[in-house]
């Protein structure tokens, strides 16, 4: 569900909510404060319990007591949760026979909404690995092990 907080961080005065990849920021803020304190949110005086706030960048959050005597300032920040790559690619899947061991076939790489992510690539066991004991995989690259040879063998799997 967008804008779902899916965990919350306290340390000291600094908040910090984990919300789920894509969410608005706009959040409403509910608070309770005792009657005549002051709330102010951003450098803004709120007067109700409820206010909307864009965490694009984090909010400075300032309760002061009724007699003015006592404030605390917290900083609230919010931050989108990892998102799974969408997709994996592989930049070619052809090879011609009597490569050399250790031959590149290509490169994966990630469709991912977090743009800076890196990623890890991996040969796993479970259905469609029959060959995986003769690839490797060095960085984003898949490379062969075995000169590849079509009159023996013309298709190769991996997982």
């Amino acid at each position: 569900m967008p804008g779902q907080i899916v965990a919350t961080t306290y340390t000291g005065t600094t908040v910090s909510l984990m919300v789920a990849y894509g969410a608005d920021r706009n959040l409403a803020s509910v608070f309770d404060i005792s009657p005549q304190a002051k709330a102010t949110i951003t450098n803004a005086l709120q007067t109700s319990g409820v206010s909307t706030v864009n965490f694009n960048m984090p909010a400075v959050y300032k309760i002061t007591s009724a007699d003015e005597s006592t404030s605390n300032t917290y900083l609230v920040s919010v931050n989108y949760a990892n998102a799974k790559p969408t997709d994996i690619l592989l930049s070619a899947n052809n090879l011609n026979e009597n490569n050399l061991t250790g031959y590149t076939i290509g490169n994966f790489s990630a469709t991912d909404p977090n743009t800076t992510n890196d990623h890890t690539f991996m040969l796993a066991a479970g259905e469609g690995d029959a060959d995986n004991a003769n690839f490797t995989i060095i960085g984003n690259a898949l490379k062969i092990l075995v000169k590849a040879d079509f009159e023996t063998k013309d298709t190769f799997n991996i997982a």
